[in-house]
C-alpha cells in the first residue's frame, strides 16, 4: 500500500502517525467531540474525493536536469484533518487507511499524468502495507494504465513509518512490483537501524540520504565522513543517492564534491500543485571547468541591481480593521483574482485577509452564524509578508520561499514611504528577478562576470535617491599598460581578475562591486568600517600581484618595455589607486555630480607612487570615520 504522503514537512513528530488515536497537531490528546469531528470529517473526504496532490521536484545533479517528482497528499486547507499525520493517524483509527492510501495514490497519479513531461513519480509506500495488503495487487498498475503513465517511470519509496518483520514477505512482494517495472528507494537512509536492514535485503535501485546529515556536513565532520561511506556503500550495489533537505548552494558545493546523483528541497523547490517548470539557477553556478566557484554570483547580481521598486504592483485596495468580514466575503465572491486584501489603518498594514481563510471559513458548517458578524481584524494574519520598495529582491525571495507551504505562493504586499503602496504575485517577483539576469548578462564583463556600467549606474541612482549614506571607491591600476605589453593580454586578464577577486573576497554586507572596463573598478559600501576593507584590498592586491611578474622583475621592482613612442624605458611595477567620496543625505543630486568629484580624487590618487587610498575632504564628509 502506497501512503503517497505520510511525512509533514512542518516536522511534526512521525511517530503520531501510528498511535492507536489521534492527537492534536501539538502533540495532545484529541477530545471525544473532536474525535467524532475527525471521523465525520475523514468521511468526507474519501466520500467526495477532496485530496490535492503536491509535488516536490527532484534534480539530476549532474546534468542540471529535472529528475523527478516526490507525491505529496493534503486535505483541504480548511479542514481539520490537513495536516498528513493527523490525517492518516484518523484514518488508521477508524479502519480506512487503505481506502485513504488508495485515494492518495489515484490523486497522485491522476495529477502527474496532467503534466507533459519525462520525469518519474515518485510514491511513498510504507513496508507494512506492502506485507499486510499485498493480495490487494492491481490497483496501482490500473491507475496507471487509465493515466497512461508506463511502470518504469515509477519509483515506490520505502518509508519507516511501521515496521515489518517480515523481510522475506517484503522481499517478494518487492520482487513483484520491480517484475512489473517499478523502481525501488529506500526513505530517509540511516534514521534507523531497519532502513539499514531493508538495503541490505532488497538492494534499492535508489537511497534517499535523511536531511540530518547534510546539514551537519561541515568541513570536517563526523556527518560528512558517514555521507562518504554512504556513497561508497551505494556504489557496490548500483545504487543511485537522492539527497534531501538541500536549503544553500554551500549543501550543493558539498553534494557534487562527493558525486552524489541527485538532490531535493527548498533551494530547488517546494512542494506546489504541478506545474511546468525548469532547474533554479543555482544549478547552473558553475563554470565551464566544473569548479565549484561560479563565473556569476546570480544571487549577489540581484541583491545589487534589483529592488521590489522594480516590480509591477496590483493596486488592491485594503480594507479597514473594522471592516464586516461580510463585506470581503461578497468582494472576493465579485473578484475572483484576489487572493489577499490587505487590512491597513492610516496607510500602515495591520495585517491580510486571505481568500482561501476566509471563503474556507464560510464553506464549514454553521461558517456563516459563526462569522458573519465578525470583522477584518478577528480574521487577518497579523504577521503577513510586507516588504519595502527599496528592499532587494534576493532579500523579498528568501523571505517569501521561506514561508510555509500554504503561504508560500501568497502575494506579498509593498509599502514605500507614505505607507501601502500595493500588492505584487510571486509570479512578478520572479519575473523580475528573471528580467534582471537577463539584462545583466548582456551588459556585464565577460571578463570578471561583475555588474557593467548600466548596472553601475542604476546603483548609483538608487543610492542617491534613497537619502542612506554610502561611500564610493574608484580603483584605476598603475602602470598596467606596462605590464600588459611585456607580459601579454592573457596575463594582463589575469592581473585585472586578480583584482576583481580580492574585491569580492573583501566585500561585506550588502557592498556593491563594478567593473567599469579595462583595468577601472567601482565599490559602493554601506559599511561603517569601509576604509578598513579597502586598506585591506591594497595590502592584499600589494601582496599578490607580485606574484604575476617573473623572478627577474620582482627583484628589480620595475619592468623595462617600451613607452607610447615605442622608446625602451623602465616601469614600476603596477599598483593600485583607490579615490574615496563619502556621501550623506542631499550632497548630491545624481550620479554626475558625484562621478566629477571623484574624478578629481582620482588624479592626486595618482599622483602617489604605490599603492593608495584619498579620501575626499568636504565638508560634508566631515562626520564620516
Amino acid at each position: 500500500m502506497n501512503f503517497v504522503d505520510m511525512r509533514d514537512i512542518s516536522d511534526i513528530d512521525q511517530d503520531v502517525y501510528y498511535d492507536t488515536k489521534p492527537v492534536s497537531q501539538d502533540g495532545s490528546s484529541i477530545s471525544t467531540a473532536a474525535e467524532m469531528s475527525y471521523e465525520s470529517e475523514l468521511y468526507d473526504l474519501l466520500r467526495n474525493e477532496k485530496i490535492t496532490t503536491l509535488f516536490q521536484p527532484i534534480y539530476d545533479m549532474g546534468e542540471n536536469t529535472l529528475f523527478a517528482y516526490e507525491a505529496l497528499s493534503r486535505a483541504p486547507r480548511n479542514s481539520p484533518l490537513h495536516m498528513p499525520a493527523l490525517m492518516f493517524s484518523t484514518a488508521k483509527k477508524h479502519e480506512r487507511l487503505f481506502a485513504m492510501d488508495s485515494l492518495c495514490r489515484k490523486k497522485a497519479i491522476q495529477n502527474f499524468s496532467k503534466l507533459d513531461s519525462n520525469a518519474k513519480l515518485t510514491l511513498n509506500v510504507d513496508p507494512y502495507s506492502l506485507v499486510e495488503f499485498g493480495s490487494r495487487k492491481g490497483m496501482t498498475v490500473k491507475f496507471l494504465d487509465e493515466a497512461g503513465i508506463k511502470r518504469d517511470r515509477v519509483i515506490l519509496e520505502l518509508t519507516e513509518y511501521s515496521k515489518t518483520n517480515s523481510y522475506k514477505k517484503l522481499r517478494k512482494a518487492i520482487d513483484h512490483y520491480r517484475g512489473m517495472g517499478f523502481s525501488i528507494a529506500i526513505d530517509d537512509l540511516s534514521a534507523g537501524y531497519s532502513n539499514l536492514r531493508l538495503m541490505a535485503e532488497i538492494e534499492p535501485e535508489y537511497l534517499k540520504l535523511d536531511k540530518y546529515f547534510l546539514s551537519q556536513a561541515g568541513a570536517e565532520t563526523v556527518s560528512l565522513d558517514f555521507m562518504k561511506l554512504i556513497v561508497e556503500m551505494a556504489d557496490r550495489i548500483s545504487c543511485k543517492i537522492i539527497a534531501e533537505g538541500i536549503e544553500n548552494e554551500e549543501q550543493i558545493s558539498v553534494i557534487r564534491s562527493l558525486g552524489i546523483d541527485f538532490g531535493q528541497g527548498y533551494l530547488l523547490g517546494h512542494p506546489a500543485e504541478l506545474l511546468p517548470i525548469k532547474p533554479p539557477e543555482v544549478l547552473f553556478l558553475t563554470n565551464e571547468s566544473g569548479d565549484d566557484e561560479a563565473l556569476f554570483d546570480l544571487p549577489n547580481i540581484i541583491a545589487e541591481t534589483g529592488y521590489v521598486s522594480a516590480i509591477r504592483l496590483s493596486k488592491v485596495d485594503s480594507c479597514a480593521p473594522d471592516t464586516p468580514i461580510s463585506s470581503v466575503l461578497e468582494r472576493f465572491r465579485k473578484h475572483p483574482e484576489l487572493q489577499i486584501i490587505p487590512v491597513s489603518l492610516n496607510s500602515q498594514v495591520e495585517g491580510v485577509l486571505s481568500r482561501d481563510e476566509v471563503l474556507g471559513a464560510f464553506s464549514q458548517n454553521y461558517g456563516h452564524s459563526l462569522y458573519r458578524r465578525a470583522l477584518a481584524k478577528e480574521m487577518m494574519n497579523r504577521d503577513p509578508l510586507v516588504v519595502n520598495q527599496n528592499d532587494s529582491l534576493v532579500k523579498v525571495s528568501e523571505l517569501a520561499m521561506s514561508r510555509s507551504p500554504e503561504m508560500v505562493y501568497s502575494p506579498i504586499v509593498v509599502c514605500d514611504r507614505y505607507g501601502y503602496a500595493g500588492t505584487a504575485s510571486i509570479r512578478e517577483l520572479l519575473e523580475t528577478i528573471t528580467r534582471i539576469k537577463i539584462d545583466h548578462a548582456k551588459q556585464c564583463s565577460p571578463l570578471t562576470g561583475l555588474p557593467g556600467n548600466l548596472s553601475i549606474d542604476q546603483q548609483l541612482d538608487h543610492c542617491i535617491e534613497s537619502g542612506n549614506p554610502f561611500s564610493f571607491c574608484y580603483l584605476d591600476l598603475d602602470h598596467f599598460k606596462a605590464f600588459n605589453d611585456r607580459y601579454g593580454f592573457k596575463e594582463g586578464d589575469r592581473m585585472i581578475r586578480l583584482l576583481a577577486d580580492i574585491l569580492d573576497l573583501n566585500k561585506q554586507g550588502g557592498d556593491f562591486i563594478g567593473h567599469i572596463g579595462g583595468d577601472d573598478f567601482v565599490c559602493l559600501s554601506f559599511e561603517n568600517n569601509w576604509k578598513s576593507i579597502m586598506n585591506d584590498v591594497l595590502e592584499e592586491f600589494g601582496r599578490r600581484s607580485v606574484e604575476l611578474y617573473e623572478k627577474a622583475d620582482r627583484d628589480n621592482g620595475f619592468i623595462k618595455t617600451h613607452d607610447r613612442k615605442g622608446n625602451p624605458c623602465q616601469f614600476p611595477l603596477v599598483s593600485l589607486s583607490i579615490a574615496a567620496v563619502c556621501s550623506r543625505p542631499g550632497a548630491f543630486s545624481s550620479r554626475l555630480e558625484l562621478s566629477e568629484v571623484a574624478s578629481e580624487v582620482k588624479k592626486k590618487a595618482k599622483k602617489i607612487e604605490g599603492n593608495s587610498l584619498v579620501v575626499d575632504q568636504r565638508n560634508y564628509n566631515a562626520s564620516v570615520a
